[in-house]
């Protein structure tokens, strides 16, 4: 794959956020409710609202990209060989949210050749979209992101979860 941008990024990273925006729609109604917490680890746990946002996330990306394989958290890997894969976090912060701990999002984000190109997340409770393409840069908050100018790593921010 050549470094120059892949000409449908805008579409791909359009159709990431849409599919985020749908999810998160699907958690705002459901959050506080009676979700079908099961485990499906000894820590690890899923809801009928991941697998809800899951399948609409899904959905979404088959109809605009019925060729694209899909790797998911809830269900089997989508898998024919394409050079397009998307990454499917439907709900991403699956504890937090069953116990209406307000630090949960959905992340999606869609591979070419095992390069990232395009990628959303999007945070219900603070009605935060976060995009990225590859070559076009990135947005939040209603503008352009970048990093910090600073060269000290004692003058930045630093963040890790």
């Amino acid at each position: 794959m050549s470094s120059s941008p892949t000409p449908d990024v805008d579409l791909f990273r359009a159709t990431a956020a849409d599919a985020a925006l749908i999810s998160g729609r699907i958690q705002k109604v459901r959050l506080g409710t009676d979700i079908g917490i099961q485990n499906k680890g000894e820590l690890d746990l899923v809801t009928e609202v991941d697998r809800a946002c899951e399948a609409a996330i899904l959905a979404r990306l088959r109809r605009s990209f019925p060729n694209h394989d899909i790797i998911a958290e809830e269900s089997a890997p989508s898998l024919t060989g394409s050079e397009y894969v998307w990454y499917v976090d439907p709900l991403d912060g699956t504890t937090n949210f069953a116990h209406t701990y307000p630090f949960f999002c959905t992340s999606i984000a869609l591979t070419r050749s095992g390069v990232v190109i395009a990628s959303a997340v999007y945070d219900m409770v603070k009605d935060e979209l976060f995009t990225a393409a590859r070559g076009r840069g990135a947005t939040g908050i209603g503008s352009t992101l970048s990093v910090s100018a600073s060269a000290e790593l004692m003058r930045s921010v630093f963040l890790t979860g």
